[in-house]
């Protein structure tokens, strides 16, 4: 089917090409979209309309400032300065906007039938903003301001702002919506600002710089701060009142004090003051600009400090009265009394007195005793008295005498005398009425029975002056001087005993004592009337042990050396300890024991013989001759008594040599039995089995016999393989043998081989075949039931034969006497040699039905197709054969192009042509020559593209799609442009007529159109032409 087309070729003078330079506003968008723009600004208007608008115009206002039909462009003259459209995607382009370019702009298509509407708006940006303000000092609730804002653009918007927010609207702070004024009435000092306003339209905004009020106000809040912060201050101190008030301009200020002015500073200093000082302090604040003034009073009070603070008393003796005085120098506000660091306060006893200057005790007593101060305190200052230590006087009270009521002749004695008194009582000592020493301490010397008697002790209080007196009466005795304690008797069990306590010296008294505890009479015990002997009717092993006696008078006691009593008995219960059980050539040793007192004489006996004497016995390297029985026999030579102890002894030999061996050498066979035992080389106690290092007992395939010395298998598995110990025992020793690895020997159990199925004649190829088999098994190699190779690997000669082949493989077992066989079959196939893609026609035309073949030679399975290395598929006009050996395009088209590759495959292998490129060529279709300024444009459509000749006067001149007229216009003639496709080998020719050296416009040529400069446009040619 034929399309008629219209071809109309559209130019801008260079002259009037827009700046690139400035600004693009770019606007691709919905329909309906509004779109605002400076100024100068470039605009372009996108449809974003993806398809073809064969036919359609652009519309501003009621004017149509494009049309486009098939083959022509046309644009409005008026439009055509500053603006233009594009032929492909119908963008509108406006260069330098100007406020006259505003409105609506409509793209009406036609064929195909759209629509798109667009409202442009063009703004004067903001530029040049001043603010001003009508009073730069205005005074607070008295003054009013306005702030004036004054901006160049178009559309303006006018915002106020206070420091980061709206400025409020409210009755002090005026303004209207977009307004270019604020009004703020009576200011106060919180308008101070910053003011600025924001002036903006839909393409720009600017705020000009902020400004703030000086707003004059105060003063207001006086207050007076004094350094240190107190109301009442020490003479001498340094005093600062510093005054501040809330003031624009700052307030100056006056001191006034007793209706005087003292200074007319902000800060105002007392140095050095004193209590005439003291009173109020006003301060006045005064606004020069206001005329406004406040006042603040501060009271201060000046006071001398404390100098001196003592504790002055009286005498204090307990319970009586008794007075404490605070002496202090200096105005005193307050008078504290404390006792050990802690306050002190009235009583029923003690009262307080002169504001606390006095304190009374009444009485006094000796709790009160501690340290005492007094501490007295005013506004400014405070002191402590040094501390008074009061200790309260008494006694002397319970006097008493420290010494013994009676003394062993030859000592030297110290009395004591002691009583409770504050200062220390003096003292004096009498006997017999004499005075015999002075202190409380009276040391008498050595004294002698003459020198007992009354001793008188009396003391005096110099402070209190009281006296106390106390007496006691000593006697003087000698003391015992030895004993000891004797046995009479020599002590024997269950017989009659005696023992003795010697004593020189007056004795008023004897206790006895056994192990540290005291004894007394009892039914086989008696002791004379002084208890100085004691009489043990039958001795008892229960009578051992240490015995003291004790004789004491009135002024010494002593007490016996320790006498140990041993009752002699025994020998009783004689036994041996030592081993019934020894491994020959060992060392024994045999220690014989018996209760016996004293410990008794032993003597060794072997087979009625004596060995040995002492309470042990050793024997080393013992042979077997030494089993049998041997004798202890204890003997006490005090009591005359013996006893007899006896011991066997075994002397056995160790085991040495334990082995696991199979019953005659057999092996192990799979599904047989077997029989395994233990090897002793010595007499055995007992005998037990491991497999695997674990105990290992019968089971229903495996029994134990001749008393686990046999192990006996029914019919082996595999289960059964491991490594066998057996462990034996006797008294003496246990032995494990060495293990035993049971390999259980099978098989060969069905072989397998592993290799092709198919193989190319010409090839050789491996083999392997396996069995699982114990030992491993011998293979031998078979085809065509001759014999061709040993061993599990087979590889073949040259395969000459196209066909099935036979080859089998024998697996023999050494020592199960077993074999097995397997046939594997190989498929022998001609390989494949060449694979090419062939094109028919030879070079393949757009339009014009084709052919792609996949030849090959060789046998092969299957054949299938590849486009840019994907898998084909097919489109229209595309079809395959039965076989995918050939490929048709019907006709073939630009989107047939593309790499061909054909796969062919066998059961060997697969293999891939040669890339095969397919090129839907075409043309060259009418070349035409352009004229573009100083250039002649040869163009020409063709696949793969042409290439071009310039020909004059039958003479090439250039090469390539364009030549300048410089070369052209000297020559006159004609001027051919050829192109020729250099693969079809087409050729097509277009012709261009200019008067030598003229420069004329020539005339109109077929196939050919002028593009001449003019204002606008100039329509040159249009032809009516049929392209298919």
């Amino acid at each position: 089917m034929g399309y008629i087309h219209t071809f109309v070729f559209l130019f801008f003078l260079f002259s009037f090409i827009p700046d690139l330079s400035a600004k693009v506003v770019y606007i691709n968008g919905p329909t309906g979209d509004m779109v605002y723009v400076d100024v100068g600004q470039n605009l372009t208007l996108d449809t974003n309309q993806k398809s073809a608008i064969n036919v359609g115009y652009w519309i501003y206002g009621n004017t149509v400032i494009s049309l486009w039909y098939p083959g022509s462009v046309h644009i409005t003259p008026s439009f055509a300065p500053r603006g233009g459209m594009n032929n492909t995607s119908y963008q509108l382009s406006i260069s330098s906007v100007q406020l006259n370019d505003a409105g609506v702009y409509i793209l009406q298509g036609i064929k195909p039938v759209y629509y798109a509407q667009y409202t442009v708006f063009v703004e004067v940006p903001v530029s040049n903003l001043t603010l001003v303000m009508s009073n730069t000092n205005p005074i607070e609730f008295t003054s009013s301001v306005i702030l004036t804002c004054t901006a160049s653009g178009s559309s303006l918007t006018f915002v106020w702002m206070n420091s980061s927010s709206n400025a409020t609207v409210n009755g002090l702070v005026q303004t209207k919506m977009n307004s270019s004024t604020v009004t703020i009435q009576n200011v106060t000092r919180h308008d101070v600002g910053p003011f600025y306003c924001i002036v903006s339209n839909h393409i720009s905004n600017q705020n000009i710089s902020s400004i703030k009020l000086n707003i004059r106000y105060g003063p207001s809040n006086p207050s007076i701060t004094v350094n240190p912060e107190r109301t009442v201050f020490k003479s001498g101190s340094v005093i600062s009142l510093s005054c501040f008030a809330d003031s624009n301009p700052p307030a100056s200020y006056k001191w006034i004090h007793n209706g005087v002015v003292n200074a007319t500073t902000e800060i105002f200093r007392l140095s050095d003051p004193n209590p005439r000082d003291s009173g109020n302090y006003t301060c006045l604040a005064y606004n020069s600009v206001t005329l406004l003034q406040a006042s603040a009073t501060r009271a201060v009070t000046i006071m001398d400090p404390i100098s001196t603070v003592t504790v002055n008393a009286g005498t204090p003796i307990d319970m009586m009265n008794f007075t404490l005085g605070c002496n202090v120098s200096g105005t005193t506000d307050y008078i504290q009394w404390m006792m050990n660091g802690a306050p002190l306060n009235a009583s029923i006893r003690i009262v307080f007195n002169d504001n606390n200057r006095t304190i009374t005790f009444s009485p006094v007593e000796l709790y009160d005793n501690g340290v005492y101060q007094c501490e007295a305190s005013n506004a400014v200052s405070n002191m402590i008295s040094p501390a008074y230590m009061l200790m309260v006087y008494y006694g002397p009270r319970s006097l008493n005498i420290t010494s013994p009521a009676i003394i062993k002749a030859g000592v030297s004695e110290t009395l004591i005398c002691t009583t409770f008194s504050w200062p220390q009582s003096h003292f004096t000592w009498f006997f017999n009425n004499s005075i015999v020493a002075y202190g409380a301490e009276f040391q008498t010397g050595p004294l002698t029975t003459s020198q007992s008697g009354n001793y008188t002790c009396v003391a005096h209080n110099n402070m209190t002056n009281f006296s106390e007196t106390k007496s006691t009466v000593i006697t003087v005795i000698d003391p015992i001087s030895n004993i000891s304690v004797r046995e009479v008797v020599t002590p024997m069990l269950n017989m009659s005993f005696t023992l003795s306590c010697d004593v020189t010296g007056t004795v008023d008294h004897i206790q006895w004592t056994m192990n540290g505890t005291y004894i007394h009479p009892d039914s086989r015990m008696t002791f004379d009337s002084s208890n100085r002997t004691v009489v043990f009717s039958s001795a008892e092993l229960s009578d051992n042990g240490a015995y003291v006696c004790e004789a004491s008078n009135a002024v010494s006691s002593m007490v016996s050396q320790t006498h140990t009593l041993n009752v002699n008995y025994g020998p009783w219960s004689a036994y041996i300890v030592g081993p019934s059980i020894s491994e020959l050539g060992s060392n024994v040793t045999f220690h014989c024991s018996s209760t016996s007192q004293p410990a008794c004489m032993y003597t060794w006996h072997f087979n009625n013989s004596i060995v040995a004497t002492g309470q042990t016995l050793e024997m080393n390297h013992l042979p077997l001759s030494r089993s049998g029985l041997y004798t202890c026999e204890a003997y006490n030579n005090v009591t005359k008594m013996n006893t007899t102890a006896f011991s066997q002894l075994m002397v056995i030999a160790p085991l040495t040599n334990v082995v696991v061996l199979p019953v005659n050498n057999v092996n192990a066979i799979l599904g047989q039995p077997f029989v395994l035992t233990c090897s002793v080389d010595s007499q055995t106690s007992s005998i037990y089995w491991m497999k695997n290092g674990m105990h290992f007992v019968p089971n229903s395939s495996v029994s134990f016999i001749n008393n686990n010395m046999t192990i006996s298998i029914i019919s082996i598995t595999h289960l059964d393989a491991g490594l066998y110990q057996c462990v034996a025992f006797n008294l003496i020793s246990n032995k494990t043998s060495a293990g035993y690895d049971l390999i259980v020997n099978f098989g060969p159990e069905q072989p397998i081989i592993s290799g092709p199925s198919s193989a190319e004649k010409g090839t050789s190829v491996i083999f392997n075949c396996s069995a699982s088999s114990w030992p491993a098994s011998t293979f031998t190699w078979y085809s065509n039931n001759s014999k061709v190779a040993d061993g599990p690997v087979y590889k073949t000669g040259m395969l000459t034969g196209a066909g099935n082949w036979s080859y089998s493989c024998v697996a023999s077992n050494n020592v199960t006497g077993m074999s097995s066989n397997i046939s594997h079959q190989l498929m022998v196939v001609i390989p494949m040699l060449t694979l090419q893609v062939k094109a028919t026609p030879v070079i393949p035309l757009h339009s014009v039905n084709a052919t792609l073949t996949c030849e090959t030679t060789g046998s092969y399975n299957s054949v299938y197709w590849q486009k840019n290395n994907q898998p084909l598929i097919l489109t229209e006009q595309m079809a395959v054969s039965k076989d995918n050996v050939s490929i048709y395009f019907n006709p073939l088209q630009s989107s047939h192009e593309g790499i061909y590759h054909c796969v062919a495959a066998n059961i060997v292998e697969q293999q891939f042509s040669s890339p095969y490129q397919l090129i839907a060529s075409y043309g060259p279709v009418r070349a035409q020559i352009s004229l573009i300024n100083t250039k002649l444009m040869c163009v020409a459509l063709s696949q793969p593209p042409s290439v071009f000749e310039w020909i004059v006067n039958n003479k090439i001149i250039g090469t390539s799609n364009e030549i300048s007229l410089v070369n052209i216009i000297p020559m006159g003639g004609p001027v051919s442009c050829k192109a020729r496709n250099p693969r079809t080998k087409v050729t097509s020719t277009a012709v261009f007529t200019l008067p030598p050296g003229t420069g004329a416009v020539p005339p109109v040529q077929s196939n050919f159109s002028l593009i001449v400069p003019s204002t606008l446009v100039v329509f040159v040619h249009v032809i009516a032409n049929s392209f298919i």
